[in-house]
Formats: structure tokens, C-alpha cells, sequence
């Protein structure tokens, strides 16, 4: 369950934006592996899927992060009235931003209790939609619980360790 990598592309995506370092030519560079890894993904997928190839496996959640963190960086770059910046402003997109950690951390949970519970002919065919509505649908009334009852409250602490952080830095 754990993805570095992904997390590495998203925290330098995060530092390239609040820093001074130059994000249009890196973003040039990021462009460009984007697009050599697209079709290359669509290759390995096409050919190797469900054939549980580890190597496989471990390559598309890399291109997968490679591949939304284009889309955030091509996002970024927009004007606010470019139509890339209202599609990804949709209030959908917005409401599944808002959640999609705590959906990601407890959706693998929901699906192990649901094939415990239902009967292996649940997860082929037309029930896989089922099985799919009910993971989506649990995981995101569990995380508007988590953001209702833990991480809202836990945000008005944030003005702490904002203050501590800013005096460590500065000390």
C-alpha cells in the first residue's frame, strides 16, 4: 500500500510551485517524459494485462504517478479562465480531491471485507459494478466521517505548528 514514488512527484511538484527554482523548464522536461511514458504504459497494459507480472505491476503505478502528476503540473500552468483550469475546478473533482486520501488508505479494507463477505461470483462480471458502487459508496461516507470528526478538528491545530516550524527555521 505504500507508493513513494508517487509521493515523491507530488511533494517536488509541491516544492517546484513555492520555491523560486525555474517551473517552466522543468515543466518542459516533465512534458516529456509525460509523453514518452503514455504510450509505453498503454503498451505494457494492453499486453500484460492480468497476466500478475510483479515488474508490470510496479511500473504502471510509476507511469500512473509520472502520469497525474502532468495533469497537475499542465493544470498549474493555466490561466484561470483556461478551459483546463475549469475542468479540473468541476465541483466533482473538487469533492473527490477533498476526500481521495482517506477514500485511497480505506478503500483496499472495504474491498477485503466485502469479498469475505460476499461470494467469489460478486467480483466477476456484471456484480463487479455493484461490488465497485459499494466500495466508492463506503469509502467516501468513511471519509467525510474522518474529515468531519478527525481531520477538521485537527486542522485548528495547525496555527501551532505552523508558529513552531516558523521559529525552528528560523532559530
Amino acid at each position: 500500500f505504500c507508493r513513494v514514488d508517487a509521493l515523491a512527484a507530488g511533494g517536488l511538484l509541491a516544492t517546484l510551485i513555492r520555491t523560486n527554482i525555474p517551473f517552466r523548464q522543468i515543466y518542459r522536461w516533465l512534458m516529456l517524459i509525460v509523453a514518452l511514458m503514455l504510450p509505453l504504459a498503454a503498451v505494457l497494459f494492453v499486453a500484460f494485462a492480468g497476466q500478475g507480472n510483479a515488474g508490470i505491476q510496479v511500473a504502471k503505478h510509476s507511469l500512473a504517478a509520472l502520469l497525474y502528476t502532468g495533469i497537475i503540473a499542465t493544470g498549474l500552468r493555466q490561466p484561470e479562465n483556461s478551459p483546463v483550469t475549469k475542468l479540473l475546478s468541476l465541483q466533482p473533482l473538487r469533492f473527490f480531491g477533498k476526500y481521495s486520501y482517506c477514500i485511497y488508505l480505506v478503500h483496499p479494507a472495504l474491498i477485503t471485507a466485502l469479498r469475505i463477505i460476499a461470494s467469489p461470483q460478486s467480483f466477476q462480471a456484471i456484480d463487479f459494478l455493484w461490488v465497485l458502487a459499494a466500495v466508492l459508496g463506503g469509502s467516501t461516507m468513511i471519509a467525510l466521517l474522518t474529515w468531519q470528526f478527525i481531520e477538521r478538528p485537527a486542522l485548528r491545530w495547525k496555527q501551532y505548528f505552523t508558529k513552531l516550524a516558523t521559529e525552528l527555521t528560523t532559530a
